[in-house]
């Protein structure tokens, strides 16, 4: 035999080529998931929901072409996977769907993936599942009651937030308010969670007093997290219109544009409603930073005006969004509360 050719090495014993055998590489992305345990819709009327994650499972082939049958099981109590058996072609993907309820418990718990190709050949693998509580939405009026006198102007300051990593939007509802009261949202009818939604009632000169429930409900249907189904919100407040004398807020404007470095003016006049005639006393809360007002606090009796000055910082930052100041007024047992919209250019 001449040398180099055939199955001798030079030792002149026989090499028996090694067959290549098909096998794969289990490609699972990702390997570590968090999900929230379902939506909670708690006190809004409406019953709980599902959440949803996922992940995919790649077959990539290694020196030959194969096919594989997947079974992907271990899912906790409250979490169903989706689909749970499946076979993959080379190069294709499959999406495994994990969909929860509130009654998923908070935890990891490990999702077993295990691949059998056609040759038997046998690759697992993992997915490290953590379950955090529900998505939901909360809605906190800043007060549970609002008495306003025929005539009168008063707010409601709806702090919405998200709950467990829920971020979204949507239109809000609100319903119970008297024909003879008018109700003025300040912003966009949305929700925003994070956000402090003020609402502005006013009743009408000649409306008749009452007892009232005012209810804001809404649910979120945009900007949510990947999967899901959109939480609700709900929230309720005791409007009662009153028949005793009481006093109105007169603003000059409603918004006051500053210029940083320079100063803003408006005024606030105290009417007289019913015959009131007392002092009442205001102040301001929620300024931004870099902003003063003068005078901050004062007291007033009906018919007389104050002027205001916005004075703010050349340093503080521009605000180029819808920021509200709050105004109090008070005397004696009536409390009124206004917003006063606030821009820095």
């Amino acid at each position: 035999m001449v040398a180099g050719c055939g199955n001798n090495n030079p030792n002149g014993t026989s090499i028996t080529p090694v067959p290549i055998v098909p096998n794969f590489v289990l490609d699972i992305s990702p390997t570590t998931l968090t999900v929230n345990g379902g939506v909670s819709n708690a006190g809004t009327g409406h019953p709980d929901d599902v959440a949803y994650g996922a992940f995919l499972v790649k077959n990539v082939p290694y020196l030959s072409y194969d096919s594989i049958t997947v079974t992907v099981s271990g899912a906790p109590a409250g979490v169903t996977l989706s689909p749970t058996t499946f076979s993959l072609q080379q190069n294709i993907a499959q999406v495994v769907t994990v969909t929860t309820t509130t009654a998923a418990q908070a935890g990891t718990t490990p999702l077993a993936v295990h691949a059998v190709s056609s040759a038997g050949t046998v690759h697992d693998g993992q997915v490290a599942l953590t379950v955090i509580g529900p998505y939901g939405i909360t809605a906190t009026p800043d007060r549970s009651t609002i008495n306003l006198g025929a005539g009168a102007t008063d707010s409601v300051w709806l702090s919405v937030q998200g709950v467990n990593g829920y971020a979204g939007q949507g239109p809000i509802t609100v319903t119970g308010v008297p024909s003879d009261v008018t109700d003025t949202l300040t912003t966009a009818n949305v929700i925003g969670t994070g956000n402090t939604i003020p609402y502005i009632f006013t009743a009408a000169s000649n409306a008749s007093a009452s007892t009232n429930t005012v209810s804001f409900d809404g649910q979120a249907n945009s900007n949510f997290p990947t999967g899901g189904v959109y939480p609700y919100m709900h929230a309720q407040v005791a409007l009662n219109v009153t028949s005793g004398p009481d006093f109105n807020i007169s603003l000059s404007q409603n918004t006051v544009v500053n210029l940083s470095g320079h100063s803003a003016t408006m005024s606030v006049t105290t009417m007289s409603l019913g015959g009131f005639n007392a002092p009442v006393v205001y102040s301001f809360s929620n300024l931004p930073a870099g902003l003063t007002i003068t005078p901050s606090s004062f007291s007033s009796l009906p018919g007389s005006t104050q002027p205001l000055t916005f004075t703010v910082n050349s340093s503080t930052p521009q605000i180029d969004y819808t920021y509200f100041i709050v105004l109090d007024a008070v005397s004696g047992a009536l409390h009124h509360r206004l917003p006063i919209q606030y821009e820095n250019e």
